[in-house]
């Protein structure tokens, strides 16, 4: 996903002091994502006294992994964009096109690199399995051949371990997609809870409380990688109540009040999370 971080800004007009968050990393696969950068709308921040609008001097990648390039915005030098090349390079091998993504510091510039990428004037190379990554994999998996039957060394080689990576990859894609589905989340886990309402089987509770346990375990990794602590806590202090392995007996009447809560809490903050949303520049 996206990556983002909370920032406090002063406003240059008024000096009023707000906070604000700021893209270090962007999908432009989604068409609402390049938007935000062709229109010149991306790390724009908007007082909420004198409503004067800011560009915000802050470096980040653009990245579209369906046409497999990036590029950096740095205005200005930026020794993190260092050590995340390096650490491009080491998972997906040096001259990757995340490794070796541009750094350009015009603006016009770099939106006019993202058109020649999506143009084929301009082509990225395909990430691979480095050769100091696949080295560390074959070790570890070289141990647990050993641990457990010497018998399968024969049918471990090179090409199963970049199986695995790529499996791995397709797991944390499809994770990724699945975070970013915390509407459905929502809305689903609210219908769940205001079904416990009236007179179901046994087992319909019991589904209810793994899909709550899931549910909310996933809507409190998309808090954290949102810096929402707040939002995290409460998401896995839900788990915990729902969670069906050790079962918190509060009797019916008092469930009913608890799911009645839990689901307009569910729905409202969709409403919420909306509106904060529309505020933004």
């Amino acid at each position: 996903m996206s990556k983002r971080i909370e920032a406090k800004i002063t406003c240059p007009g008024c000096s009023k002091q707000f906070d604000y968050t700021l893209y270090r990393s962007i999908w432009g696969e989604y068409p609402e994502n390049r938007e935000l950068v062709m229109l010149d709308k991306i790390n724009v921040a908007t007082c909420p006294d004198c409503q004067k609008s800011t560009k915000l001097i802050f470096p980040f990648i653009y990245t579209n992994a369906k046409m497999q390039f990036a590029v950096w915005w740095e205005p200005e030098y930026d020794t993190q964009i260092d050590d995340d090349s390096k650490g491009y390079a080491r998972m997906m091998g040096n001259g990757n096109y995340l490794a070796a993504a541009p750094r350009i510091k015009d603006w016009d510039e770099f939106k006019d690199t993202i058109l020649r990428f999506e143009s084929g004037e301009l082509k990225g190379r395909p990430g691979e399995v480095s050769k100091e990554l696949n080295k560390e994999m074959e070790g570890f998996l070289k141990h647990l051949q050993e641990k457990n039957q010497a018998k399968k060394k024969q049918w471990l080689s090179r090409h199963i371990c970049v199986n695995i990576y790529n499996e791995c990859c397709y797991i944390i894609y499809f994770i990724k997609n699945i975070l970013l589905m915390d509407k459905v989340i929502k809305i689903t886990l609210a219908v769940l809870f205001f079904i416990c309402l009236a007179d179901m089987p046994y087992g319909y509770y019991q589904l209810v409380r793994f899909a709550a346990l899931l549910g909310f375990s996933l809507l409190a990794y998309r808090a954290n990688s949102n810096m929402d602590k707040t939002g995290m806590v409460i998401y896995i202090c839900l788990a915990i109540l729902f969670q069906p392995l050790v079962k918190i007996s509060l009797g019916r009447q008092l469930w009913n009040i608890v799911d009645v809560i839990a689901g307009i809490a569910l729905l409202a903050s969709l409403f919420i999370k909306s509106k904060s949303i529309q505020s933004k520049p």
